[in-house]
């Protein structure tokens, strides 16, 4: 009875261990040949534990996002891995020549490749999860899963809307070491053939680049990982009209605020009309650029400071007006630069602003200088004194406003 009981227990062990399936099919033989005795599930697929599993990845790009206020691309993509597995080999003449079959990640060992730099680090996502895999005779495992990583990417909003941004997708195990796991690249690293364009980016470049992963607090081992880098520019056509354009015709507006004489009333009414413009336009710019980021966008440092300029030349605009309207001497140096300025038919065309040169009262008429000047004897010396040298005020501060936008232009709007 002894005997009997041992001879059943035994059996029931090899029945739990080895579940052979009877079947004459040729593929069910040589799937009873390979996992009779298989227990490579958690062990690596090698005889000898110092040899490396040599792991080769492919990343085949179908779509991409990019998300400024989540600092985060997302890459749709098909990753091709192969590997080989010393366990699962066999001699196709052996079995009707098969020399393919598809198994399931559960009946496998699997590496687990993950992604480091994922922007959710609540759980570890492995790559190959719930997948089919081809095993070929040689002991070639070929497996192609469907993924959407999401990797966090800082974006650097220094030059928006022309801004470029670099993304990593930095692939690497969690468990093994680079003496056991051996990543690598294919022949090519990546394709992208089949990749969807996106609407508000550009994908300019993909790179490839494997990091050797050493580490001083393990100078033994290495834990290497394989880098996809992508390097995107924004799509920039629907900003310059939004924001480029208007951010020019501002600039125009403040310029020709300076050749209207400054005790016109239409100049203050264009300043305040061009300073109230600045605002709507700053606050519009503020909503439009995404606030993530560690630098300031120069699209709003450009806004900042021509807002800023509009509100000198008001303040220019009081203080000349005053001087005109006062009933303060010109001082004898402001006497001698108008004279000298106006001796010259240049410096007339310049400050006259081609005015006809007929006697008319520059404080009843259109501002006329040219009638100040053949007219010496005026009454209103002071205020003809004032008023040409607000207009050579006028003309200094139009050159300068000029140099200062084209300089921030070239700075600031790339």
């Amino acid at each position: 009875m002894k005997i009997i009981f041992l001879v059943a227990a035994e059996s029931d062990i090899l029945d739990e261990t080895c579940k052979i399936n009877r079947s004459n099919l040729p593929e069910q033989k040589l799937r009873n040949h390979l996992f009779c005795d298989y227990t490579g599930y958690d062990l690596r697929p090698v005889k000898d534990s110092k040899t490396a599993t040599n792991l080769t990845m492919k990343l085949l790009v179908k779509y991409f996002t990019y998300e400024e206020s989540e600092a985060m691309i997302a890459v749709d993509s098909w990753i091709a891995m192969y590997w080989m597995d010393e366990h699962l080999k066999w001699d196709p003449k052996e079995f009707s020549g098969i020399t393919q079959i598809h198994l399931t990640h559960n009946e496998l060992w699997i590496p687990d490749l993950s992604l480091y730099n994922r922007a959710d680090q609540s759980d570890d996502a492995q790559i190959i999860d719930e997948i089919t895999c081809a095993l070929q005779n040689t002991g070639l495992i070929v497996c192609v899963p469907t993924a959407r990583h999401e990797a966090l990417c800082i974006p650097d909003l220094s030059k928006f809307p022309y801004d470029t941004q670099n993304c990593t997708l930095r692939f690497g195990s969690w468990i093994h070491s680079g003496e056991e796991l051996n990543l690598r690249f294919a022949k090519p690293a990546f394709s992208l053939e089949d990749m969807q364009p996106n609407g508000n980016w550009e994908l300019q470049s993909v790179t490839a680049h494997k990091n050797a992963g050493k580490y001083k607090c393990c100078p033994n081992n290495t834990f290497p990982s394989l880098e996809y880098i992508f390097v995107i520019k924004r799509m920039a056509a629907n900003h310059a009209s939004t924001i480029i354009i208007p951010s020019l015709v501002l600039l125009i507006m403040t310029l020709t605020s300076l050749w209207i004489p400054p005790n016109q009333q239409e100049r203050m009414h264009l300043c305040f009309v061009n300073l109230i413009a600045h605002f709507m336009h700053l606050q519009y710019v503020s909503f439009m650029v995404p606030t993530h980021g560690p630098n300031t966008p120069y699209l709003v440092s450009y806004s900042r400071d021509s807002m800023l300029l509009v509100s000198f030349t008001i303040i220019f605009t009081v203080m000349l007006k005053n001087l005109i309207r006062g009933s303060l001497h010109a001082p004898v140096w402001v006497s001698t630069t108008v004279s000298f300025l106006t001796g010259f038919k240049v410096g007339q065309i310049i400050l006259l602003n081609d005015y006809s040169i007929k006697g008319v009262d520059p404080l009843k008429g259109d501002d006329d200088l040219a009638a100040i000047i053949n007219n010496p004897n005026n009454n209103s010396t002071d205020n003809r004194d004032w008023l040409i040298f607000a207009k050579i005020l006028d003309r200094i501060l139009f050159i300068v406003y000029a140099i200062i936008y084209f300089v921030m232009f070239v700075t600031f709007l790339p």
